[in-house]
């Protein structure tokens, strides 16, 4: 009566766990899975390093050199829009130290509009739409890898008006 109860209840287990979809908890695919959405690739807080644009002494106008650190943060809206907030600080120094001397803010949607082939990657196509700050809308290209973010190079721009090239030299990160 023992044996035939396991064998029954062990039936029963395995048919359960076939219906609902289990599995052994393996993955013998060893590939990421894939996100529904673009935008869930990129949602998150992103800064870059600090850019040294002049050191001490090479410029007149900053003696002590200038750098920039910016901020991007992005919030899913839907499957291909995302808010964003960029903060741009500036300061009178060669590495991002010391007192700021000028902040830029710019606020609005990110509109994702397909992908394309830039620096041997594919690349997702996006265009920011500033509701604030002095720019217009600007067309650029988007792609991660994993916890690093890469933006277009200005000044590289295809027929499509997006740039040809990833901007490699200033990574965000993902903080």
């Amino acid at each position: 009566m023992k044996r035939r109860f396991s064998t029954l209840a062990c039936a029963l287990a395995t048919t359960l766990l076939v219906a609902c979809g289990g599995s052994s908890g393996t993955d013998d695919t060893n590939e990421p899975e894939a996100s529904a959405d673009v935008t869930d690739r990129y949602e998150g807080s992103w800064v870059t390093a600090c850019l040294r644009e002049y050191d001490a002494g090479e410029n007149p106008a900053y003696p002590d050199g200038k750098s920039q650190v910016s901020g991007l943060v992005l919030r899913k809206l839907d499957a291909t829009r995302m808010s964003f907030g960029l903060t741009t600080n500036e300061y009178e120094t060669a590495d991002c130290t010391g007192t700021r001397v000028a902040a830029f803010f710019s606020r609005g949607d990110l509109v994702f509009d397909g992908v394309k082939t830039a620096s041997g990657r594919t690349v997702d196509r996006a265009e920011f739409r500033p509701t604030s700050g002095t720019d217009g809308p600007t067309r650029d290209i988007l792609w991660t890898d994993g916890n690093v973010l890469f933006r277009g190079l200005s000044g590289t721009l295809g027929a499509d008006g997006h740039p040809t090239q990833l901007y490699i030299a200033r990574p965000w990160n993902r903080i």
